[in-house]
């Protein structure tokens, strides 16, 4: 058969290479789809092959060795020339969110279609370029969609933190004039004005248009306005243009592309980015740095050493993105599982790689294969902090970076670096170290202009002479790398005129294994002064002695003083010390030691008053905790110590005396395994197989739901309010009085309803299988049989009352909730010992916020006279079943209030009486 001519035309050959080593690219793939037919494709891969072997006959010539780090092509002018690429991402990854207990993931279709929306948006609420939207909301994919579609409109962003006090976010908008003011879940909208504040959950929301062009923008437009400083002076707003935060990329981007080849065993690239998007460091690592990459964010809420550990090894994060007190926190928990500190490789260069990797593979399970390299900044990072995890075998990339260079100044990278360095400056930006030993930096990324005119303050960060004054002490060694020495206005002078650089006196004090926090500072005279925070049975005097012996004369500690780790006042983005701000605690208790404070935080902890100061209140019968209730109560008082705690602690506390104590000492080390029951049965995932689940259909359709429709009469109503949940996951809330109930409840329920929902049953209740010490098997085997069938043909999944496993359990019901289904709970916790509905415990609550699902109350009536836990055997009678409308929740609500109104309306819902009699 005679083949037709192609009509489109193949490509010419190019001339062969003179010289050269062989490439096996060097025959393009466009000319390879273009061999047609076979004959004209075999003739191209014996010239690959050929070129594969040095015999010369490519179809085209390599690139130029010159021209393979060229950027021109791609380089980013505007912030616009991104979104390009950003545009042509399509359906990779772009966003995932994690929370406590979900996981949101967005792809860059929808994260473009987002920002188109708002854009529309904005032109429909008359915005022009140059107006303000402030943007203050916590790290999530509508944020960035935010501040996309600001942009593509020419519409300026006021990022703000969302740890922000309301105060400052006042002040902020006092000095911006924003015409919207947009907040996420973790803020409090009250601060803003009411006809400014829009949700940025209302972004989902929006429909994208068919059509959209985004506004041309030029070097010169500003981008963001974003605002240092606040604590006790008016906040300054640094004015950043298209070319500032452009010419920074420019320079990370070319630092990138060098060393791509290192990277593309571990494509694609994740980020975890710990820090706020408010942040430009963390902007930068989280909005503009993976498109750049083709590859993805992460963001988490939890900060603790374990949930960290998870989300790096469920994402298969490539680089994490922190500040240094995230580092700490992890050595805690990593140290956990080494049996001494780790020790420097015998080899050096790269044969050390493979050798830290075997030797602490235990380590890089933990952290998941492909997690390889740290990104730190905000603060200093400590050089033996740093050392620690480079012995491990992670990369720690650190630099230099404020907020008025768009962020970054210089940046040392994994493969040549010293301990203690910063890295050499960017291209395009030039670094010099004045007399006084001040930093300064210039350069096409440094933002010279302060928002309404601000000139900066002469103690910190301003202009003079072309050069931005940092305020940072520093220095550049024989190769041009830059250290850092501290800020200018934290140097100790002292009365002889000598100078103390407070960064070399708390090197030496964070050596000391007893200091959990130091801070050199001087309070007054130009006397050498530190603020120790110690571990328990530290002896301070003993340390100070010991420390001193190790530091130059002038050096020498001549006062401490010792404080708790949460007393040290912190920045809200880097966790960095305010040392102006511990400056004046000193003052105000000089000569004294910490007072005790005037009220009894535990009532704090518990989150209400306590009727009497007696520590033998008991949590569960004199204060009614319910397990869910404990979980709160354990993240409070991890909070207000600084510390993750042990969910078994917290299960054995019985009394208020017991969570005093447990309150006052530090979290103890796991001292081994716990003995737990399997994770098969713990978190049954196997429920929801493919095999299962088509057996789970089967049996309710042609034999469990047939034989208790024999029983139950039933009735249902308040179907048609299930539409508004639009076939998303939701939180079933019914009332509880038999065996029946759930039955009942998936009779009523449309089949494609219910075979995607799974009800929350006690884990207490099969104490013969999660608590088997001292019972015989006659209770062991029923309890795991019937535990068994419940998994099998309800989709079940334990929640316990009493026992420990509450965070397990809710993080296996987010799972659920992530896969699609719905959960069904049941309030009161327990069977009605009388048919009437009883109080609702705050658990359902706590479940709607923290799974952000809407509540459906459910009422169930006439189950009780059909089979309570009193009866022996069922009988028949007539039930029914009523649905209420979707309930949704602000974040700020109380879990107490969410079940008193889930409790009001299912008791507004029709019962037995309510409801139309039956067809004769």
């Amino acid at each position: 058969m005679r083949r037709t001519a192609r009509s489109t035309p193949r490509p010419p050959l190019a001339a062969p290479a003179r010289s050269g080593p062989a490439d096996l690219s060097c025959v393009s793939d466009a000319a390879f789809r273009h061999c047609r037919p076979k004959g004209r494709r075999r003739q191209a891969l014996a010239a690959r092959w050929r070129c594969h072997r040095g015999k010369r006959s490519p179809l085209r010539r390599p690139p130029a060795k010159a021209n393979r780090n060229n950027h021109n092509e791609r380089a980013v002018r505007t912030l616009l020339d991104l979104w390009t690429r950003i545009d042509a991402l399509g359906g990779r990854q772009a966003v995932v969110r994690r929370t406590a207990y979900r996981r949101h993931e967005v792809d860059y279709r929808r994260l473009t279609a987002g920002a188109r929306a708002f854009a529309v948006e904005l032109d429909r609420r008359g915005f022009e370029p140059g107006d303000r939207a402030l943007l203050w909301g916590e790290n999530r994919a509508e944020w960035l969609m935010a501040f996309w579609g600001c942009l593509l409109r020419g519409v300026v962003v006021v990022p703000v933190d969302f740890r922000s006090s309301p105060e400052l976010v006042r002040r902020i908008l006092a000095q911006s004039s924003p015409k919207l003011a947009l907040y996420g879940e973790e803020v409090d909208p009250q601060a803003l004005p009411e006809a400014l504040r829009s949700p940025l959950s209302a972004l989902d929301e929006l429909e994208p248009p068919q059509r959209f062009e985004p506004r041309p923008a030029s070097p010169d437009d500003v981008v963001e306005i974003v605002f240092t400083s606040g604590s006790t002076s008016d906040p300054r707003g640094v004015v950043h243009r298209h070319g500032n935060i452009a010419a920074n990329l420019h320079g990370v981007a070319r630092e990138i592309d060098r060393y791509r080849w290192a990277l593309r065993p571990f494509q694609p690239i994740r980020i975890l980015d710990l820090l706020p998007l408010s942040h430009l460091f963390g902007q930068t690592l989280g909005v503009f740095l993976p498109p750049l990459l083709g590859g993805s964010v992460v963001f988490t809420s939890e900060l603790g050493g374990d949930a960290l550990l998870d989300a790096l090894r469920q994402e298969r994060v490539s680089t994490l993105v922190g500040v240094p007190a995230i580092l700490q926190g992890l050595r805690e928990r990593i140290s956990q599982e080494l049996d001494e500190p780790p020790q420097p490789p015998r080899r050096t260069g790269w044969a050390a790689v493979p050798e830290l990797w075997w030797r602490y593979r235990a380590i890089h399970r933990l952290t998941g294969w492909k997690f390889w390299a740290f990104v730190i900044g905000g603060a200093s990072l400590d050089e033996e902090l740093e050392l620690y995890w480079r012995r491990l075998g992670f990369a720690v990339v650190q630099g230099y970076g404020l907020t008025e260079a768009s962020p970054v100044v210089s940046l040392n990278h994994p493969l040549s670096t010293k301990p203690g360095c910063l890295g050499l400056p960017l291209p395009g930006q030039q670094v010099r170290i004045a007399p006084d030993g001040e930093i300064l930096v210039r350069g096409p990324s440094v933002a010279s202009e302060y928002y309404g005119g601000s000139r900066g303050s002469a103690g910190g960060t301003h202009f003079e002479g072309g050069w931005l004054h940092t305020g940072d002490l520093g220095a550049l060694d024989a190769e041009g790398r830059l250290y850092y020495r501290g800020r200018k206005r934290d140097r100790i002078v002292r009365p002889d005129g000598l100078n103390v650089y407070p960064g070399d006196v708390e090197k030496v004090l964070r050596a000391e294994p007893a200091v959990l926090e130091c801070v050199v500072l001087d309070p007054g005279g130009g006397r050498v002064h530190a603020a120790l925070a110690l571990r328990d049975g530290a002896d301070p005097v003993e340390l100070v002695r010991r420390v001193n012996a190790g530091l130059e004369a002038p050096q020498r500690l001549q006062e401490w003083s010792l404080w708790r780790p949460d007393e040290l006042p912190r920045t809200a983005s880097t966790l960095k010390i305010r040392r102006g701000e511990l400056a004046d605690l000193l003052a105000a208790r000089r000569g004294e030691s910490p007072a005790a404070p005037s009220q009894d935080p535990l009532e704090t902890l518990l989150g209400r008053d306590l009727p009497t100061q007696s520590d033998d209140l008991r949590l569960d019968e004199d204060l009614g905790f319910s397990s869910l209730e404990r979980l709160e109560l354990q993240a409070r008082v991890e909070e207000a110590g600084g510390r993750r705690l042990d969910e078994e602690s917290v299960a054995a506390l019985r009394t208020v005396g017991d969570l005093r104590r447990l309150a006052a000492k530090p979290a103890a080390a796991p001292s081994g395994p716990r003995k737990t029951a399997p994770g098969f049965l713990l978190e049954p995932r196997w429920s929801r197989s493919a095999p299962v689940r088509a057996f789970r259909a089967a049996a309710l359709d042609w034999a469990v739901l047939p034989l208790a429709a024999k029983l139950l009469l039933l009735r249902v109503q308040g179907l048609d309010n299930l539409a508004e949940l639009d076939g998303a996951p939701a939180l079933f809330a019914a009332n509880h009085a038999s065996h029946f109930d759930t039955a009942a409840l998936y009779m009523a329920l449309p089949p494609a309803r219910r075979r995607r929902i799974a009800p929350a049953m006690s884990q207490d209740f099969f104490r013969g299988l999660f608590d088997p010490e001292g019972r015989d098997w006659r209770e062991r085997v029923p309890d795991t049989a019937g535990y068994l069938a419940a998994l099998t043909l309800f989709n079940a999944f334990p929640l316990p009352q009493k026992m420990t496993g509450v965070r397990r359990a809710l993080r296996y019901a987010g799972e659920l909730v992530d896969s699609g289904y719905s959960l069904l709970i049941y309030p009161e916790g327990t069977r009605s010992p009388d048919g009437a509905v009883g109080p609702y415990r705050p658990g359902v609550g706590l479940l709607a916020l923290e799974l952000g699902l809407p509540v459906v109350p459910v009422r169930l009536d006439g189950l009780f006279e059909v089979y309570n836990q009193f009866d022996d055997a069922p009988r028949r009678g007539p039930v029914s079943v009523a649905f209420g409308r979707p309930l949704r929740f602000a974040p700020h609500d109380q879990p107490a209030a969410i079940a008193d109104r889930v409790r009001r309306e299912t008791l507004a819902l029709p019962g037995l009486d309510g409801f139309p009699p039956a067809a004769p």
